[in-house]
């Protein structure tokens, strides 16, 4: 009975050492698996540093080249809004005009003949004898 209590503590303790021995190689490919990926992961950050750096310093000589550069204004009666404004400011002028004339004229041709008409019936009744 203590043979076989002896060996089944022998097997347990094999098994024991054996799920040790597994767990240090787990722990040891977690650890390897690990600093590959910080390592990648550096890498990327590396190149994603240089190139941020780069851009940085293209657009710092951009930004010295564009220090020393005439600054070019054109003016705004160059613009299409502004001919547009102008287009329709002249269209407003022209028919506001119009509508002036043309009331003038309707104004005249009304007092021309309010005035003939007047004359008219004037001109009637002087030939209308008096029949008093």
């Amino acid at each position: 009975k203590q043979r076989l209590e002896l060996k089944h503590q022998t097997e347990l303790l094999d098994a024991a050492t054996t799920a040790e021995a597994k767990y240090h190689e787990f722990a040891k490919n977690q650890l390897v698996d690990f600093e590959q990926e910080l390592a990648e992961l550096e890498a990327e950050h590396d190149a994603q540093i240089q190139l941020l750096q780069a851009e940085i310093h293209l657009k710092d000589q951009l930004l010295r080249e564009w220090e020393d550069a005439p600054v070019v204004v054109t003016p705004k009666w160059l613009d299409a809004a502004s001919w547009g404004m102008l287009a329709l400011t002249g269209l407003f002028a022209f028919s506001q005009t119009w509508q002036c004339l043309w009331t003038s004229v309707v104004t005249q041709d009304d007092a021309t003949m309010q005035h003939l008409v007047a004359s008219a019936v004037a001109t009637a009744i002087a030939k209308v004898p008096d029949q008093t």
